[in-house]
């Protein structure tokens, strides 16, 4: 039988083998850390470029355009959205702005239609058409009254080619400065208190002329027929101007009745006043007073501001037509002291509109100014305050 041989290490190589392994496994855990440390670092450096390239990618992406963006979205975004970035719109000031007509337009269709248009472009709200004036009467055909001349305009063409522009038609008619009217309807002037003859002013054209006596009683039913059929038309309001006495002389006040009488004399103009105001339901008529004889007060003749002489009228409309022409003026009161008016226009409107409330109530007042004088910021506080009507 064959002997088997067993074959040892000797203790040199078995140390030897020890000694290989673990330096094997020294290097392998060496090697690992170096390979987890630069892993790390590419790994990084990777996928930041792979997150910037991402980002590149997604600004070239399609985004709607700005005719787009800007339609309506979901109401809740939408509403927020105008709320943090819109910018507030600008304040609008509400004035009820009129154009007032040359005085001879209706004498025309063409130039009335002109005007109308004129007065569009200017953005009005109402136009001031003049019925009847000092000069030349009755500038219509009036159904009821025979003018001093035939007229080409009917009151309800006139109308209609306001209502056409969906303008709001204001009348002016003058009162008693009239120097026609006589002529075709009889005892509406002064007359010598004998009877003799016609009272005659001193103007020195045609040695004089005569005016409608508020006194008569043909001059109240004149009136009460000229503004029946302005309202009944269509006119809205009726701003009746020259509600004035002439100013006489010192001789007229031994020959005409009644003339020396200042209670007389108001009465007579509120007579005036209340036939042509009549009772046309919303529809209002009103004296026009102006201001520069309201605030001059310290004159003998005070002209259209003689109404408002006697204490506070609680029953007369007036429509006070303030200048800028009054700006700087001196005055004079009737304490027998100066005035001198501010000179802003503002200022002045304030100081004549004071004036005219110790005669007049708040709610009869309507201030007559001139827009272009004023700021919108002046505008605004007038407003405030007053109905008033601005000139364009």
């Amino acid at each position: 039988m064959a002997r088997k041989i067993r074959h040892y290490k000797s203790s040199y190589s078995r140390r030897r083998s020890r000694t290989k392994r673990i330096v094997g496994t020294i290097v392998f855990i060496i090697l690992a850390l170096v390979l987890v440390v630069v892993g790390y670092s590419i790994g990084g450096t990777v996928m930041d470029y792979l997150q910037n390239k991402k980002d590149d990618n997604s600004s070239s992406v399609w985004s709607p355009n700005s005719d787009y963006s800007s339609m309506p979205q979901n109401s809740e975004t939408n509403n927020s959205t105008s709320q943090d970035e819109s910018e507030p719109e600008p304040v609008k000031i509400d004035t009820d702005s009129t154009y007032y007509l040359p005085e001879l337009a209706i004498l025309s269709a063409q130039t009335l239609e002109e005007e109308l248009d004129k007065a569009v472009s200017l953005k009005a709200d109402s136009v001031a058409i003049t019925l009847k004036n000092d000069v030349n009467g009755l500038l219509y055909a009036s159904e009821n009254l025979v003018p001093p001349e035939q007229r080409e305009l009917k009151l309800s063409q006139i109308i209609s080619a306001v209502k056409q522009r969906s303008l709001k038609p204001i009348a002016i008619i003058s009162t008693l400065k009239d120097h026609i009217s006589m002529g075709s309807i009889p005892d509406l002037n002064y007359h010598f208190s004998d009877g003799s003859s016609t009272w005659l002013d001193n103007s020195p054209d045609q040695g004089g002329k005569p005016w409608i006596s508020p006194f008569k009683s043909a001059a109240v039913d004149f009136f009460k027929t000229i503004s029946k059929e302005i309202f009944e038309v269509g006119f809205e309001e009726i701003y009746y101007t020259n509600l004035i006495f002439p100013n006489f002389m010192d001789y007229d006040y031994t020959v005409l009745a009644d003339i020396g009488d200042s209670e007389k004399r108001i009465s007579a103009l509120k007579t005036i006043s209340s036939a042509i105001s009549g009772e046309f339901g919303d529809k209002k008529a009103l004296a026009q007073v102006n201001a520069e004889e309201l605030i001059n007060d310290g004159n003998v003749y005070l002209g259209s501001a003689e109404i408002l002489s006697k204490g506070k009228t609680e029953d007369i409309d007036i429509a006070l037509r303030i200048e800028p022409s009054l700006c700087g003026k001196t005055v004079n009161r009737k304490d027998g002291q100066t005035e001198t008016m501010p000179t802003s226009y503002y200022d002045m409107v304030k100081r004549v509109s004071d004036e005219a409330l110790k005669a007049v109530s708040k709610d009869r007042l309507q201030l007559v100014v001139s827009k272009g004088d004023l700021s919108d910021a002046e505008i605004q506080e007038l407003n405030k305050e007053f109905n008033v009507s601005y000139i364009v």
